[in-house]
């Protein structure tokens, strides 16, 4: 068995370990350690590889830091992902991507954002598959705005606690598609 499938064998085991017990030095010797080393929070995202259960990417998260987690563990991977889902941080502040033998989840963290106006709208490029629009979405949690392969026109996509909705027909032109994509949530109560 391969390093990533021994996680994978025990990761139940770690979770309730690592959720619990003060006794791993994660708490008194690595965290401080690491803290010591990191910069001010910045505008783009800290990258926790091999973030397991998320608590790494907690603790960054309530020093200001944006996080996406990955791990190569399927149930790693989904505590984490629960765990920001769980209302103890804001949606999209934690994101996590994972490896498996199934299929691999693709977060979109070479975004663009129109910040212009709450609420912000990703800026998905050409080319980006709907399956990882969809990936994203639903875990982050982030309303994107993506430019349709053919250029000629943008859909909005927007997560609703339970299903991915697409905006079809914004139109061509990106700063309107925004406008309207923005409007159109507002008008749902969604952000």
């Amino acid at each position: 068995m391969n390093l990533a499938g021994s996680w994978e064998k025990h990761a139940d085991e770690w979770i309730t370990w690592a959720r619990a017990s003060p006794h791993d030095g994660f708490a008194d010797g690595t965290w401080p350690a690491l803290r010591a080393l990191l910069p001010e929070p910045g505008p783009g995202p800290v990258i926790d590889l091999g973030c397991g259960e998320g608590r790494g990417s907690r603790e960054l998260r309530a020093l200001g830091h944006r996080v996406v987690g990955a791990d190569h563990s399927p149930t790693l991977t989904r505590a984490a992902a629960e765990w920001a889902r769980s209302g103890r941080t804001r949606p999209g502040a934690l994101i996590v991507a994972a490896s498996s033998a199934d299929r691999g989840v693709t977060v979109l963290h070479e975004l663009d954002y129109d910040d212009s106006d709450a609420p912000s709208i990703g800026l998905v490029p050409p080319g980006v598959t709907w399956d990882d629009v969809y990936d994203h979405i639903k875990i982050a949690h982030h309303p994107l705005l993506v430019t349709l392969d053919d250029g000629a026109d943008h859909a909005g996509a927007y997560w609703d606690g339970t299903k991915m909705i697409v905006a079809e027909d914004l139109g061509p032109d990106q700063d309107e598609a925004v406008t309207e994509f923005r409007e159109l949530l507002r008008e749902r109560g969604e952000h």
